[in-house]
């Protein structure tokens, strides 16, 4: 007889394994279930911990990194401002303001409310600070006949407000003593004593005076040219004034922490100082402070200020909703896990039919699991990666669709190498050999990854190494796209590297500045030697040489010789003069051709520089300085223009002004209409031309087309800022190499109001 084989379900199988060890081994498995389970969740959580107090700390060194950028901008500033009193013996009303328009300091530095000037007035010569103020009709026509000085009161010395930018509506700021209010006063006597930038305590500013808005002011000191300041005497004698900006605590960080924010859980606050009270509180952001979570406190030093600066708040605001959870998620899960495990023990312990049911509902209830995890990390933000050892991509998350553009299925069984950007993929390598090395580790890394449209995007990747996990078996890699916010960093690079050139450009002007002083002290020397030398080739026309034709003829190329280094020597030293801001009618060729005969010096052999006037032109009514130093930098850049030689044209004539001529000006101010008699003058080259692209940035201040080292790109802009003041018209007309010509324009002086 053949006995009929029977087959036994896994249910019976497993029933068999555990019948023997009963109920106890049920619980055995419980518990290393749970264990391991707790294990899991412990890592998990501790894993995050650390990654969102990483972040936390990151978005502190970001904020004060943006900080201290922000007020080495204005420190900068401020530098700018004593360069230009540096650079002149003394810097007129309408200069002051036409420089702290070109910076649009509200609109690119917030937080800044104003920049101005405080002149040291010692007590006997307040009446005449007063009338050269009330008097000084540069900006105003009027003048500011009711400026005084205040407080009242008889001091030995006042330190006044003289000039602000912008002035805005309110004006009692102009006249105010600094030396009347004890917290002013005393950052202007340590500024005064040191040499340096000194910032005052907390305060209000006038303009805040209603609202009391806190703010603080920062003070450099100005020291008279030429006088020495090596000891504190010295310096005290030397003193001439403070460039002091103002600036509100609350704009500075509102500006500075709106753009990126700061998390909803997050507090910053500032304080004045370096004890941490309510009384020295400068500005305070996010929620109130709350116990038991993370508090970072930094100081830094501004103009001999301490501030204190305080981060609070809960680190786990850095991680998203489904990482906060995922510690839960892990610790629910193997629970649930660990209790059908347990029961299909204990029910096959017990009872086969209870095994057979049990293990159904396990199998169902680890299939949505399984499927809840799926969900988690198809919808996840970062771009979840496997690969193997090879950089074969094993699989993909969905979110490479939304950050790169690809199907998950079209990059399974690609290389990775094959799209990281050539120049990164060394140190990608490099990177993944050592992650390979040691089984858990993990490793960080940013390099760029191409996009399926082309273009390159930078991802910050965390690999794992999981290549000895049983499930795994390769690296898993987590991405995010973080191309915005390295172009942003790159481009506050950028920013600061403007910022330096800006300064170096600074003190190239400052050195120009010097070398023209020196340049006319020794004209006004060499000016005696030839008025010497022309009286004694006048003795020698009537003494006996002068009776042969030939030494008559070289006695006359002498004196015309000699007349004419004495026109430049003489034209030299009226253009180094300083101006006096008293316009009046003159004849445009003379200045003109002053100017030509000034600039010709400059200009190379292989350049001819020409010059025509038609007759019978009408006045104008200008600064006969100021417009001297317009034509002699516009007849040199010509001259700078054409470096393999050329002919550099200019022509002085009187004719109506046409619409086309107004509306090609770069500054028509409305005075002006179509049918005007302008007084013209054209400075034409043959040079290089100025590129389409770059023409709009003419007149820009430290914009230059000329190589670094060869100009400070201030010329044009402080030409451009004279004919403004005059009223006048500047046209620009230039094609790539075929030249430029420039026309300068003024009102005829019977038609100026």
């Amino acid at each position: 007889m053949i006995a009929t084989p029977t087959t036994s379900s896994p249910a019976a199988s497993y029933r068999q394994v555990f019948l023997p060890f009963g109920i106890g081994a049920a619980f055995a498995i419980l518990a290393v279930l749970l264990a391991g389970t707790l294990t899991g969740w412990w890592y998990v959580d501790q894993t995050l911990r650390h990654r969102a107090h990483n972040a936390f700390a990151n978005q502190v060194r970001y904020t004060l990194t943006a900080i201290d950028k922000r007020l080495s901008a204005y420190l900068d500033i401020l530098a700018g401002f004593r360069g230009l009193y540096a650079a002149s013996k003394r810097v007129e009303r309408d200069e002051f303001a036409a420089y702290a328009s070109s910076l649009q300091l509200q609109q690119r530095y917030p937080g800044m409310v104003a920049v101005g000037f405080i002149e040291r007035v010692p007590a006997a010569e307040v009446p005449a600070f007063l009338e050269r103020v009330r008097g000084d009709t540069s900006l105003r026509p009027e003048g500011y006949p009711a400026f005084t000085i205040h407080p009242e009161g008889d001091r030995a010395e006042y330190l006044v407000v003289s000039f602000r930018e912008p002035l805005g509506p309110d004006e009692r700021v102009l006249g105010f003593d600094l030396a009347t209010e004890p917290t002013r006063r005393s950052a202007a006597e340590h500024a005064r004593d040191t040499g340096e930038l000194t910032a005052t305590s907390r305060l209000t500013l006038h303009v805040d005076v209603d609202a009391a808005e806190p703010a603080f002011i920062l003070l450099l000191p100005v020291y008279r040219n030429g006088l020495p300041q090596r000891t504190l005497e010295e310096r005290r004698t030397a003193l001439h004034g403070y460039v002091a900006g103002g600036f509100r605590w609350r704009e500075l960080f509102v500006d500075l922490l709106g753009a990126g924010g700061l998390p909803s859980q997050m507090t910053f606050e500032a304080f004045d100082g370096d004890l941490l009270s309510d009384e020295s509180r400068i500005y305070h952001a996010g929620p109130a402070a709350a116990a038991n979570k993370d508090d970072l406190i930094h100081t830094m030093t501004v103009g001999g200020r301490l501030w204190s600066l305080r981060f609070h708040g809960a680190p786990e605001a850095f991680l998203r909703r489904t990482e906060r959870l995922l510690p839960l998620m892990v610790l629910w899960v193997g629970v649930i896990f660990s209790l059908l495990v347990f029961a299909v023990s204990y029910g096959l312990a017990t009872s086969r039919a209870n095994a057979v049911a049990l293990a159904r509902r396990m199998t169902e209830d680890f299939r949505k699991s399984e499927l809840h995890f799926r969900s988690l990390i198809e919808h996840a933000m970062d771009v979840i990666t496997v690969i193997e050892p090879t950089g074969i991509i094993r699989y993909d998350s969905p979110a490479v669709g939304r950050v790169l553009g690809y199907r998950p299925e079209e990059q399974v069984g690609q290389v990775a190498f094959a799209y990281i950007h050539p120049e990164d993929l060394p140190g990608v390598m490099a990177l993944l050999t050592e992650t390979i090395k040691i089984p858990g580790a993990s490793r960080s890394a940013t390099f760029r990854y191409k996009h399926k449209d082309g273009s390159w995007r930078v991802l910050e990747s965390v690999s794992t190494n999981l290549i000895t996990d049983p499930i795994i078996r390769g690296i898993v890699l987590n991405s995010r796209d973080v191309t915005e916010r390295q172009r942003a960093a790159n481009e506050l690079k950028k920013t600061y590297d403007q910022l330096k050139e800006t300064q170096a450009q600074l003190l190239h002007s400052e050195k120009l500045a010097s070398i023209g002083q020196l340049a006319a002290g020794v004209a006004h020397e060499v000016k005696n030697p030839l008025a010497i030398i022309i009286q004694g080739v006048s003795f020698l026309e009537i003494g006996p040489l002068a009776q042969q034709p030939q030494e008559q003829e070289i006695l006359q190329m002498m004196k015309k010789a000699v007349q004419r280094a004495d026109r430049i020597i003489r034209t030299l030293l009226e253009f180094a003069r300083p101006s006096q801001g008293a316009p009046k009618r003159l004849a445009l060729p003379e200045i003109v051709d002053s100017s030509v005969e000034l600039a010709r010096t400059q200009a190379a052999k292989n350049i001819q520089v020409t010059y025509t006037a038609d007759p019978n032109m009408p006045a104008i009514v200008a600064d006969e300085n100021q417009l001297r130093q317009v034509f002699v930098n516009l007849i040199i850049n010509a001259c700078q223009a054409m470096p393999n030689g050329g002919t550099a044209t200019i022509h002085t004539y009187a004719k109506p002004v046409t619409a086309r001529e107004l509306s090609a000006s770069r500054n028509a101010p409305k005075r002006w209409a179509a049918g005007s008699t302008g007084v013209f003058c054209d400075v034409e080259d043959t040079g290089v031309g100025i590129p389409e692209h770059l023409m709009k940035k003419i007149g820009e201040p430290f914009f230059t087309t000329k190589p670094t080292g060869q100009g400070t790109g201030l010329g044009v802009s402080v030409s451009l800022g004279i004919i403004e003041r005059h009223r006048g018209l500047f046209i620009l007309e230039s094609r790539e190499g075929q030249g430029t010509k420039i026309s300068v324009v003024f009102p005829a002086a019977a038609e100026t109001a």
